[in-house]
């Protein structure tokens, strides 16, 4: 029998991916990572009726620099990014400005438990909170998970 604490520790300038058996959870396998990794958050923003200020996003991974990031486009919601960061980040904050800081909405934001590097959060104008989807079935699909029937899968939305 194997030695069960057993521990892996890659060079640092190597990326892996550790893939966990959803039905023994012993069961780890680790991998050389074959694509660049990232974290990928799409941001929907609604300003005020009449609001035509230039907002834009000041956006950094957890205890690291920051970046402008413009909005790409528009639905109903409001205004839209789509955001990618290189790495793999469990923690984003974020802040809705204009440049130069001459306007902020609000203060420091996070978003938290990003989930196989895919986040989607609402803001509205001047609202402290804001909804977050932790991981919904397209993301699942996308990342071909397959589940068994007698897996038990929770998920939080």
């Amino acid at each position: 029998m194997g030695d069960p604490n057993l521990s892996f520790t890659p060079p640092a300038t190597d990326n892996y991916v550790f893939v966990f058996d959803a039905l023994d959870q012993r069961k780890v396998t680790v991998q050389p990572a074959q694509q660049k990794i990232t974290t990928k958050v799409k941001v929907h923003y609604q300003p005020r009726a009449g609001d035509t200020k230039d907002w834009n996003l000041w956006i950094w991974p957890d205890g690291m620099g920051g970046q402008v990031k413009n909005f790409t486009g528009t639905d109903e919601f409001g205004k839209v990014a789509d955001l990618e960061l290189d790495g793999d980040y469990n923690k984003v904050g974020f802040i809705v400005r204009t440049d130069n800081w001459a306007d902020k909405d609000g203060g420091d934001r996070f978003i938290n438990d990003i989930w196989y590097g895919h986040n989607e959060v609402w803001i509205k104008q001047e609202t402290i909170r804001f909804t977050q989807v932790i991981l919904t079935e397209q993301h699942l699909r996308k990342h071909l998970i397959l589940l068994r029937s007698n897996s038990i899968i929770t998920v939080m939305i």
